[in-house]
């Protein structure tokens, strides 16, 4: 045999032996099986239904949990919310913040049709949690394990459980599609993102990897048919609930300023080098960043050596701080890069809603600071608001030429509208400040002093 050949042959062979050893090693990483981890995680999640006997706080008026969902998807069964999964035996369970809003009381329904009255102990906002628990139980509950969410790569294999369609603990798989992402409905901006499929019904489950453990509370579904989804990690969703559980809300280091992502062309108008960093839009007058000497126009670079890719980073961060706590911030300023060190202040606490422009024109609104002005964060399907295209998320800056930075001036701004009449409203929408023409569809009824 020539020599050519039988160097051929030997390699063939060779190849042909490491063959069989390539395939053996792939299910290691693509799962045969979800049974294992939908078998694992099904008696933790529960269905999410509103009491019959239970009453919604006037505040949750301009948009109800059930209002939301059948707007977004239609056809979700009456008293039907959503998911909610066990993270305690002792009764805790998990599930998204926008689901019992305005509610104080809900049943958790089992995959077995067990039902558990439950109490909403707090909820927040910003991630998208809400905590319930379980006011009664003779016995432990099955609890859900909860994941180090900073070990789930972009490409890790996911399940979705709840009950779609009012179908119990049903499982859908998927993938990581990206992280960190900004959901379209919340404030937090490092969530995951998912192409399981999350129904009506499924949100405010949980997202598990294949043995079954939580990476994420599925929080924001994405348009119908569109296989995106989003969930807050999991490493969020415990300290919330902790801090929920220990101190009734959650606390935050606050630095006081409003960001934005940096652009090329907004690196290039103030200077910098390259387009990294958070570009610093406000500074709350006596906050931490203004005690600093950080003003407008301040790139920040990194926190605590950690770069900063965007304002979800910043939220991330301060996610893990308390008030008191000092942190290095690396910064572009004036030309130059400089550190400085900040002493985190303590959140302030929001100011009451208005009531009254969810009944005139629609919309709840909340504030964010003195300076920063008033974000809103629900929409009356129906509405003047809705049908002018006003998103959850937009900052309102003017009422017919007034500045509203404050609840007291948007109350003034609105106080004298009238059904038929149509409002001009300036709003900011990320880094974009356009005007909408807001018809006015109900008469304002007052409700008290905020």
């Amino acid at each position: 045999m020539p020599m050519r050949s039988l160097v051929s042959g030997l390699l063939a062979l060779a190849l042909l032996g490491a063959w069989p050893a390539q395939v053996a090693a792939q299910p290691k990483s693509i799962p045969a099986t979800f049974a294992a981890g939908a078998t694992a995680i099904k008696p933790a999640v529960y269905g999410l239904e509103v009491p019959a006997s239970a009453g919604r706080d006037e505040e949750s008026e301009p948009l109800s949990a059930t209002e939301f969902l059948r707007k977004l998807f239609g056809g979700l069964p009456e008293g039907k919310l959503g998911a909610a999964v066990m993270i305690d035996p002792s009764g805790v369970a998990v599930t998204s913040a926008r689901l019992v809003r305005g509610l104080a009381d809900v049943e958790l329904v089992a995959v077995d049709g067990e039902r558990h009255a439950a109490t909403v102990i707090g909820r927040d906002e910003r991630t998208d949690v809400a905590v319930l628990r379980v006011r009664t139980t003779a016995a432990r509950l099955t609890a859900a394990t909860l994941a180090n969410s900073d070990d789930v790569r972009v490409g890790d294999w996911v399940l979705a459980v709840g009950s779609p369609y009012g179908f119990e603990a049903s499982v859908s798989a998927g993938i990581i599609s990206a992280r960190p992402r900004v959901s379209p409905a919340g404030q937090y901006d490092d969530n995951l993102q998912t192409d399981a499929a999350v129904n009506p019904g499924s949100l405010g489950g949980p997202l598990v990897n294949a043995q079954g453990a939580v990476v994420g509370l599925t929080v924001t579904p994405g348009p119908r048919g569109s296989g995106i989804a989003f969930a807050v990690p999991a490493n969020v969703v415990r300290r919330v609930s902790d801090e929920i559980i220990s101190h009734g809300k959650v606390l935050r280091g606050w630095l006081g300023i409003v960001s934005q992502a940096v652009t090329p062309e907004l690196a290039s108008a103030f200077g910098a080098p390259v387009p990294r960093g958070v570009l610093v839009a406000d500074v709350v007058d006596d906050g931490p960043a203004a005690r600093a000497g950080i003003q407008r126009g301040a790139l920040l670079l990194a926190l605590d050596d950690r770069m900063l890719r965007g304002p979800g980073d910043i939220e991330a961060h301060l996610t893990r701080t308390r008030q008191g706590q000092r942190l290095s911030v690396h910064l572009w300023w004036h030309g130059r890069e400089d550190t400085v060190a900040i002493v985190l202040g303590d959140e302030p606490e929001p100011y009451q809603k208005s009531r009254r422009a969810a009944r005139v024109l629609g919309l709840l609104v909340d504030a964010l600071t003195p300076e920063a002005g008033l974000v809103v964060v629900a929409i009356r399907p129906g509405s003047g608001a809705a049908a002018a295209e006003v998103w959850e998320g937009d900052i309102v800056r003017e009422i017919d030429g007034q500045r509203v930075l404050t609840l007291p001036e948007f109350e003034r701004a609105t106080q004298r509208l009238t059904p038929g009449a149509e409002v001009t409203v300036l709003l900011q929408r990320g880094a974009r400040i356009f005007y909408v023409v807001v018809p006015v569809v109900e008469a304002p009824t007052l409700v008290g002093r905020e």
